[in-house]
């Protein structure tokens, strides 16, 4: 999954995902103005947007969506 770190410093966190027929670009603003704050802020193309491939079938995606999250959050 296609992702970006927006590095601000030691303050909480922040992980940003877009909504429906949108892409991480939507959120780079917000990560802009959250990482001068002191967020390390994480953004998602989700699988079919941007620049992540639509990987799981149809009606497997919210399961697909956690399960990338949870891989992530491991790797982290």
């Amino acid at each position: 999954m296609h992702h970006v770190t927006v590095t601000g410093g030691d303050g909480v966190p922040v992980v940003l995902l877009h909504g429906w027929g949108a892409n991480l670009q939507l959120m780079q603003p917000l990560a802009d103005r959250l990482a001068p704050l002191g967020h390390t802020v994480h953004l998602f193309d989700l699988p079919g947007f941007g620049d992540t491939p639509r990987h799981p079938p149809r009606g497997a995606y919210l399961t697909m969506r956690s399960a990338y999250l949870k891989l992530w959050t491991r790797s982290a």
